[in-house]
């Protein structure tokens, strides 16, 4: 219980929703180290690490910061989609549609089949919505303070996976990987001194109502001025040559508040971790986490191949299951924003009619990480640990440490699910196994300590244990009979002995 409360200590001080990859690896970094080493009962170390945690939030909250207003939203040139002439600006709107034409020419568009864009449902408001938003108050879609992203991964649009838009490959002209869409900052004053740079189209507002179309093939920069009027830039990411890019260098007084904002966010998570973190652990703690580093690397050589998804937002292939999940969790997400409690527990199905467990835990992920795959990364990345642990506590380190090096580095075994290369995979398409198995191996590990050292908080590893089944089976109902057979196991035998 109380690494789960030094962990929870940290994501205040890191900020959520934790969507920058800096902050997620310093957040991971320190979760290990709790979760794996165990915490000190000690009440000082714990007041301490409380007042670093309150210090850095102070020290945050007094810089000064920008808020850039952010509007985005998928773009398709079609009659049945009236809500970008009504709700934006019409020289916008005439430059995305003659944008379209010429990348998706009309004779070439797709008028057939279940997969066809023009056939499926249509955006029905301007801007849409954003699970980073969940903590926020937006005018649009969401608030943001940095401004850097290249493709449709790095911009981190999670109406790509909208379930709306499930066009399959071979029926539509529009590709799900490469999907058009704008995007609109509403520029603070703050940002006076500042530089932005892009790549591709960008229809920027010279006065209020204005635009001027300003193309660049190759990035080049332009300086920020205070216009003295909320001016509004779109970005436009239709053609697919040149692709849009941005990025925003921020005035200087603003970058040194980021830097010592992030200086501050560090020594109080390296305080919290020092003081709270048993150094003293068992050997097998550090030996999880070096299984950790190694699962690591596998996927960062994985990524090389590409297809990246560690850093940015996934887009599912359509007619599969990570989509339609996905397209649940943002539903959940949503719902809680507007605090509609009864249409976030019932999940976007009245009657469940496929396994119900994954769209809750996603969504889950989603009001910590936002429009990332950071917490499903978490349980990948943890998975090896999970798994050492448990192997050692049935068989014994070094047959332990053999083993997870053949799960880790060796694929071969691919087809016997013993490869760490199968649950990565299924992790960067979308599906629940990775997540299922995880916590169902997660569970008998804890029932398994709390059977060799009972004196050692039994209550929390059995309620631990037993909501990881539950989590386990609700994402996958097909593992319950080795769960039943392990419970019924566990009753007959490990109860009677421990009592």
């Amino acid at each position: 219980m109380r690494r789960l409360l030094a962990v929870a200590l940290i994501l205040p001080v890191i900020g959520i929703p934790v969507t920058d990859p800096y902050r997620y690896a310093l957040f991971a970094l320190a979760a290990l180290v709790l979760v794996l080493a165990g915490t000190k009962d000690n009440l000082y170390r714990w007041a301490a690490a409380v007042c670093a945690a309150i210090a850095a939030i102070a020290v945050s909250a007094a810089l000064p910061s920008l808020e850039i207003q952010e509007g985005h939203n998928v773009f398709l040139n079609s009659d049945r989609a009236p809500v970008y002439r009504a709700h934006l600006p019409a020289a916008v709107v005439d430059a995305m549609e003659t944008q379209f034409d010429d990348q998706y020419p009309l004779e070439n568009r797709c008028t057939e089949g279940r997969g066809c864009w023009a056939l499926r449902k249509m955006p029905d408001t301007p801007f849409a919505f954003s699970a980073d938003a969940v903590w926020q108050q937006p005018a649009y879609s969401r608030i943001v303070e940095r401004i850097s992203f290249d493709d449709l991964r790095s911009f981190r649009g999670g109406f790509v996976n909208d379930r709306r838009y499930n066009w399959y490959r071979s029926h539509s002209d529009v590709k799900r990987w490469n999907m058009p869409f704008f995007v609109m900052y509403e520029l603070p004053r703050e940002i006076a001194g500042g530089t932005l740079c892009w790549r591709g189209t960008v229809m920027w507002e010279s006065a209020p109502g204005t635009f001027d179309r300003i193309d660049h093939a190759e990035t080049a920069c332009r300086t920020l001025a205070d216009p003295g009027f909320g001016q509004r830039i779109f970005g436009l990411s239709i053609l697919a040559d040149p692709g849009l890019a941005m990025n925003l260098e921020p005035p200087p007084e603003i970058a040194t508040a980021q830097t010592i904002e992030r200086v501050a966010i560090t020594s109080a998570v390296l305080i919290v971790v020092l003081l709270l973190a048993n150094w003293r652990s068992r050997p097998e703690a550090w030996i999880a986490g070096g299984c950790v580093f190694a699962g690591l690397g596998f996927i960062l050589v994985l990524e090389s191949f590409g297809n990246p998804t560690l850093f940015g937002y996934p887009v599912y292939s359509a007619a599969n299951d990570g989509l339609t999940n996905e397209h649940l969790a943002r539903h959940i997400v949503q719902a809680l924003k507007l605090g509609d409690w009864s249409a976030a527990l019932m999940g976007g199905q009245v009657i469940y009619w496929d396994m119900p467990g994954l769209r809750y835990a996603r969504a889950f992920g989603s009001l910590i990480f936002g429009d990332t795959s950071f917490g499903y990364l978490t349980v990948v990345l943890a998975m090896p640990a999970v798994l050492y642990l448990l192997l050692r506590q049935l068989t014994g380190r070094g047959a332990a440490i053999g083993s997870m090096a053949l799960f880790i580095v060796t694929p071969i075994v691919a087809h016997f699910a013993f490869a760490y290369f199968g649950y990565v995979t299924l992790y960067r398409e979308g599906l629940g196994e990775t997540l299922s198995y995880t916590a169902f191996l997660a569970a008998l590990a804890l029932y398994i300590h709390a059977y060799e050292t009972p004196e050692d908080g039994l209550f929390w590893r059995a309620l631990g244990a037993n909501l990881l089944f539950t989590l386990a089976l609700a994402i996958r109902p097909n593992i319950a009979p080795g769960a039943a057979i392990f419970l019924l196991g566990y009753l007959l035998f490990a109860t009677p002995t421990m009592e």
